[in-house]
């Protein structure tokens, strides 16, 4: 316990550090390279090529990998279609989306079980814990709620919502546990705006000044909304009052992260990928920002 930190205040206190349990099986795996997720309560993890990054000659890189959380392969198979986006449901099925509208539902060891096919081009999608929602490239939402039925699919078309004018720069959720009455999506606009909509309402928040937001996530109690700017600056949101005060932090580094994650509902993850001093490979740089109900933030790197 001496290594670890204590950050936040008073009753918010939190300890945390970083230890290595255990090496993982699969030996020197470059990471940033690969699409990776992690099923939920520390379950498999399943890495394919990155589509943004360099093919190199690797048979790897044109597969999907499932592997144990320990690092030991489960199974490998070719995968050749271009994936958009993938994630886990929280009964540790593999959620696939191409950029061409299809859905593939896979279980632990790289079956597929269940298809879809909205037939329309993928500009965004978020998985959930039970389902996923798509956003087109016409500017429509679909929702698929119930992925053991394949007639589980649902556009989402409040009156008065007609997409966005460009494609939103990212998108998150809100599960329907939480909202009592199905999804809700958000959507950041090009202007800084997020738009919320579920299949009865479309509500808009009007831009702050922090610019353009990059990435989104939801707590996961769906209480709150953790926002990064283009500018550096982390805002958090409470969902419940969505035009209410904010609580914000200047990182003070421009670059996009990897990813915006939550530790629980009392910190955020802000991970970056560094380009190591000589320029030879990458690494990766975690943030930790704990979030205290007096407005303050404290910062563990």
């Amino acid at each position: 316990l001496e290594e670890s930190r204590v950050i936040g205040k008073d009753m918010h206190q939190c300890s945390f550090r970083k230890t290595e349990l255990y090496k993982m099986a699969w030996g020197k795996m470059a990471l940033q390279r690969f699409m990776l997720c992690g099923a939920p309560y520390g379950g498999a993890l399943a890495l394919t090529r990155d589509p943004d990054k360099i093919v190199f000659a690797d048979a790897n890189m044109n597969s999907l990998q499932i592997f144990t959380s320990s690092g030991e392969l489960i199974i490998r198979r070719d995968w050749r279609d271009q994936i958009k986006i993938m994630g886990w449901t929280v009964d540790e099925r593999l959620v696939v989306v191409y950029d061409d509208g299809r859905v593939n539902v896979l279980n632990i060891f790289g079956k597929v079980i269940r298809e879809f096919n909205i037939h329309r081009f993928i500009e965004r999608a978020v998985i959930y814990s039970t389902g996923v929602v798509l956003y087109t490239e016409a500017g429509e939402l679909v929702a698929i709620e119930d992925l053991n039925s394949v007639h589980g699919t649902n556009q989402i078309k409040p009156q008065g919502f007609e997409g966005l004018q460009a494609p939103p720069t990212c998108m998150a959720v809100i599960e329907p546990r939480f909202t009592g009455h199905g999804v809700e999506v958000l959507l950041a606009t090009v202007d800084g705006d997020i738009i919320s909509v579920t299949q009865d309402s479309v509500t808009c928040m009007k831009s702050s000044a922090a610019g353009r937001i990059e990435l989104m996530s939801v707590s996961p109690d769906g209480q709150m909304l953790a926002v990064y700017f283009e500018t550096g600056v982390l805002r958090i949101i409470d969902i419940d009052n969505m035009g209410g005060p904010t609580r914000a932090l200047d990182t003070h580094d421009k670059r996009l992260p990897k990813q915006l994650a939550w530790c629980g509902n009392v910190a955020v993850v802000v991970c970056f990928i560094m380009d190591s001093r000589d320029g030879s490979d990458e690494y990766e740089k975690d943030m930790l920002l704990t979030i205290t109900l007096d407005s303050d933030f404290d910062e563990y790197r």
